[in-house]
């Protein structure tokens, strides 16, 4: 089970993103897929979709400099109010806060580890960890691993358990 995530070792960590509260983070080389509009649009040779709480972490301060909650507050050149709209893009912090990720090149995975509960731990070569840790106890989807643009099986993560579909 851990020897199909640790294919991410040694790949380019290329991109993060949200579709509106769910994290994606892209890696491997850059590939040309269509999306389901019949558009080609770029893609890592991996993804991984996160639906749980996670976050980033700067190892030599213990700064968070991004996280999962980062999505439901303002970006820094707005005020919350009863009408702001998080999943706007470029409302919220996580918008903002992605742009470094996005625009720093060369950061490659070190090592991944996937606890027993199915907690992940990303270490990156920038001195950065990403870690997602479950919250839920019933079979909603946690976080899923799988290879862009193929029709190997997807490592799906839930309370209760991991599976490959």
């Amino acid at each position: 089970m851990n020897s199909f995530i640790k294919e991410l070792e040694g790949q380019a960590f290329r991109k993060i993103g949200r579709a509106s509260d769910m994290c994606w983070i892209s890696f491997g080389k850059t590939i040309i897929v269509k999306d389901y509009k019949g558009n080609d649009v770029e893609k890592g040779t991996y993804a991984l979709h996160i639906q749980c709480p996670w976050r980033i972490i700067k190892n030599s301060t213990q700064k968070l400099l991004l996280t999962s909650n980062d999505i439901y507050e303002p970006s820094s050149n707005l005020q919350w109010t009863e009408e702001f709209d998080w999943d706007r893009m470029g409302n919220n912090l996580f918008d903002e806060n992605v742009k470094q990720w996005n625009d720093e090149n060369g950061i490659y995975v070190l090592n991944v580890d996937i606890s027993q509960l199915g907690d992940i731990r990303i270490n990156l070569s920038n001195g950065m960890t990403f870690e997602s840790f479950l919250n839920i106890s019933t079979d909603d989807e946690a976080w899923r691993f799988f290879k862009c643009n193929s029709k190997d099986k997807h490592m799906i993560c839930s309370g209760l358990g991991i599976v490959f579909e």
